[in-house]
């Protein structure tokens, strides 16, 4: 069998066909499931760093 004649196999097809669907479906985990989690966790260091940020300006107006 040749490699044209494999890439027009059902077999082949059906390969392609599941792999989408699969790729599909773990995006789609992916976005409902760890995208909030990463949103959380940034917005969490970033409530962090503003504190830290907030804690040095006071710090300095202290000195000055």
């Amino acid at each position: 069998m040749s490699i044209d004649q494999l890439s027009e196999s059902k077999e082949f097809k059906m390969l392609g066909i599941i792999k989408s669907n699969y790729v599909e479906s773990k995006g789609q985990e992916f976005f409902k499931n760890e995208l909030p989690k990463i949103r959380a966790e940034l917005n969490q260091k970033e409530q962090m760093r503003l504190a830290n940020r907030d804690k040095f300006l006071n710090a300095i107006k202290k000195v000055t």
